[in-house]
Parts: structure tokens; C-alpha cells; sequence
């Protein structure tokens, strides 16, 4: 899914004085999403003993695509400076499934796909197996990783388990590029559009004070 990404924005949260810490950055998350037409169809932050904040939001984008981010508020001062990440979700697995299965049909046959979120909502791994045709089949190990400088992309790499990790001279493939939808991908297993970056809605980067 694809949204453009809000970094370094910056807004004020201003509030009642009977307002609660979390509806004040709810309504801040609230009012970024807004600026870039994503529709917050729920939104729920919680404040911890430290006085940061965990959370999630549930949108959708103009384009009629739902999904979540999952939000975190660090407190510095009378400010919070939020991230809202798009989560690892069903709908995100498969379009990685079918990336990682379109680049590989242009080199062979593809037996089975299957990819899991791994450890957070920044990483995946699984494998692929694919056969020659002639009844062989070989086990790729692959993993994806969130691009750090564009959360609408993934870093995908597969290789025979075993081997390193992106050996495309081994019988593997990598690729990277925009979320669901992104640009073309050659043959070779380079530069693939990687799917579910942007479940409708990335934040970064925004502040709040009370």
C-alpha cells in the first residue's frame, strides 16, 4: 500500500487542561494523518509508567485501502515525539508472497511461497521452493527488511538455505523497492516492488506538546 511518508513534521498538541495526555497525541497523529487524506477510523494510545506511549491506529486512505500502524510516542519534556509504523499483516505477507513469487517464476518453477513477520513489524523471513521442471526441487531461505530511509520499502533477498544470504549467482534473488504496486522489476531478481510498506498511513516523525 502506498502513502507518502510524513518525515519530520512537527505539531503542536494543544489541549483543555482536562484533557488526557493520550487524546492529546491521538488528536495529533489524528491531524497529521489528515494532511497527507488518511482517514483514522480508530485510534487508541496508551500512556506507560515512563510516560511513553504505545498504540495503534486503524485507517484508511483515500485510495479506499485499510490498514494498521502501529505507534510509538517517546516523551522528551512537555513534548512527544511519535512513530507510526505500518504493521506486518496478513494482506502485507501475501503481496511479499506474490513479489517474491513473480521474480522468481522468470528463473523457475515456483513450488511454494511463505513468508512470516519475524520478531517486529520491520522484518520478514521464510523460504520459497522451486523445482527445474525435470523433478528437482531446491529450499531458498528468505528474508525482507524495511528500508530505514523509505518505510514504504522492503530489502527481500533469497538464497539456497545454507548458502549466504542474497547469492543470486546461486540460484537466488533479491530486490527492493516502493510498497505494493511499485515499479516494474526486471529479470534477474533486482529491484522488486516490495509489497505492504505502507499499509495506508506511515507517520514519522511528529511531536506533540501538552
Amino acid at each position: 500500500m502506498r502513502l507518502v511518508l510524513l518525515a519530520g513534521a512537527a505539531l503542536a498538541v494543544a489541549g483543555c487542561e482536562m484533557e488526557s495526555n493520550e487524546n492529546r497525541l491521538e488528536n495529533a497523529i489524528r491531524a497529521n494523518l489528515a494532511n497527507q487524506q488518511t482517514e483514522v477510523q480508530s485510534i487508541e494510545m496508551t500512556e506507560g509508567e515512563d510516560g511513553n506511549m504505545t498504540g495503534f491506529a486503524m485507517v484508511r486512505e483515500a485510495s479506499g485501502r485499510s490498514g494498521r500502524l502501529n505507534c510509538n510516542a517517546h516523551r522528551e519534556g512537555d513534548n512527544y515525539n511519535f512513530r507510526c509504523s505500518p504493521a506486518i499483516d496478513e494482506a502485507v505477507l501475501t503481496e511479499m508472497e506474490g513479489l517474491i513469487r513473480r521474480e522468481l517464476e522468470q528463473q523457475a518453477e515456483v513450488i511454494e511461497v511463505d513468508m512470516q513477520r519475524h520478531n517486529d513489524d520491520n522484518h520478514m523471513r521464510g523460504h520459497v521452493v522451486v523445482g527445474d521442471g525435470a523433478g528437482n526441487r531446491a529450499r531458498l531461505a528468505c528474508t525482507a527488511t524495511r528500508d530505514a530511509t523509505n518505510i514504504g520499502t522492503f530489502n527481500w533477498q533469497c538464497a539456497p538455505e545454507g548458502a549466504a544470504a542474497g547469492a543470486g549467482n546461486a540460484g537466488g534473488a533479491s530486490g527492493s523497492g516502493a510498497a505494493a504496486g511499485g515499479g516494474k522489476t526486471p529479470a534477474g531478481g533486482q529491484g522488486g516492488a516490495a509489497p505492504g510498506g505502507k499499509p495506508a498511513g506511515g507517520e514519522d516523525g511528529g511531536e506533540g506538546g501538552e
